[in-house]
């Protein structure tokens, strides 16, 4: 089994990435209007094979994220086979606190059953529960509260317009936030509680970039960093990242990346709002140009800042979305453009939510395997 290095370091001695991941979802019970979860098709051939991709990406860690126990065991059991280290990031949208705090449970039993036969495992209690979990922000379902922080209420899930860094939250929004954080770290307290008594490894939560997380409970710190409304600079990325780092803990990346057409980085966490979905016969949105390039560039330099940042661990979001199939002739229907995938999904029936599907890396793929391959070149010192 191999496990991952302790710390890395550059060779002018300044610390760099060590957990070179992917975020993977087992099948996630989000609203896709696809079905029940974001995964329908599901078997062990397929899971072995994206694992595989895993590997190919060569990466050394994978995030397994997921609704279905059964499934995350079977998918972490796998990757351990694999030498990979592995995440698990328990995610129950609109299931209520009480079946949070259970699933929780069950799912640090699994992981500490790896861990004591000596796998490198790490948990989370869940992520961005202010969205996911109800009883901590106004709202029901989870859409709602999505909407009521990024669009203050209107409800509408999608803009047309990027907006402006200084429109990222209003004033009403950010003070009910405010209001909101003891129950989050309320909340985050108990499930901690709760996952200490059962599983003895590093412990942490994924948190979106405005929860005021209290960390001191936490082994790590996790963080999304693709919820940004706008383009932002090399140093306006190192000083949110720095918000994070100055805990003197570890810190994951838990998700980032853009999607595959043009201009999508400029429309920062709205660049999946391309997609019409008035009807059930979903559709890309005229003016949008397939630019996957672009989508590699962006995760090329990402990858470079959470390296100069000091980011411990770094995951694109996600391996693959098989709720946005790419259409290989008809760029209308080419719903990976709005993905933040680095592997194509290519539907036996595009039609059909349940149909098998062939999986081709992206070119942002092959941006991400390059730059894994440089970090895990470099001279490994400990720290």
């Amino acid at each position: 089994m191999a496990h991952p290095p302790a710390d890395q370091t550059r060779p002018d001695g300044t610390r760099g990435i060590v957990l070179r991941s992917v975020q993977f979802d087992t099948g996630s019970t989000f609203a896709t209007g696809q079905g029940e979860t974001s995964r329908n098709v599901w078997d062990t051939d397929l899971m072995n094979a994206e694992l595989d991709l895993v590997v190919e990406l060569n990466a050394n860690s994978v995030n397994l994220y997921g609704s279905d126990l059964g499934r995350l065991s079977a998918a972490a059991e796998s990757a351990v086979e694999r030498g990979l280290h592995v995440r698990l990031d328990p995610r129950l949208p609109d299931r209520s606190q009480e079946q949070v705090v259970d699933f929780v449970a069950e799912l640090a039993g699994l992981a500490e059953s790896l861990r004591k036969q000596g796998a490198p495992i790490d948990f989370t209690v869940g992520a961005t529960h202010t969205i996911f979990t109800p009883g901590i922000f106004p709202g029901e379902p989870y859409l709602e509260r999505l909407a009521n922080i990024y669009f203050d209420g209107d409800q509408r899930f999608g803009v047309r317009e990027p907006k402006t860094a200084d429109q990222w939250l209003t004033e009403n929004v950010t003070g009910m936030l405010t209001e909101s954080a003891p129950k989050l770290n309320a909340y985050l307290d108990r499930l901690v509680r709760v996952t200490r008594g059962i599983y003895h490894g590093r412990l942490s939560y994924t948190a979106a970039p405005w929860e005021q997380v209290d960390w001191t409970p936490f082994d790590a710190v996790s963080v999304v960093h693709y919820l940004f409304p706008a383009h932002m600079t090399v140093e306006q990325h190192l000083s949110e990242l720095g918000r994070y780092t100055r805990h003197g803990k570890p810190v994951f990346v838990s998700g980032f990346g853009t999607a595959s057409y043009q201009g999508a980085e400029e429309k920062g966490f709205f660049n999946w709002d391309i997609v019409d979905r008035s009807t059930p016969n979903l559709t890309i949105l005229d003016g949008h140009e397939r630019d996957e390039g672009a989508q590699a560039e962006y995760y090329g330099k990402m990858l470079e800042i959470f390296d100069r940042a000091g980011v411990y661990g770094v995951a694109p979001a996600d391996l693959v979305h098989p709720t946005h199939p790419h259409h290989e002739t008809d760029v209308r229907h080419d719903l990976d453009m709005a993905s933040m995938c680095i592997v194509r999904s290519v539907r036996t029936d595009f039609a059909d939510p349940n149909s098998q599907y062939r999986r081709t890396p992206k070119k942002s793929f092959h941006a991400v395997a390059a730059y894994y391959a440089r970090v895990r070149d470099r001279a490994a010192v400990p720290a």
